[in-house]
């Protein structure tokens, strides 16, 4: 589950840019 949360973190700011 943690390692989901993490994914997600850090396919956010590629989605933002």
């Amino acid at each position: 589950m943690m390692l989901g949360l993490l994914g997600l973190w850090a396919l956010l700011p590629t989605a933002v840019q």
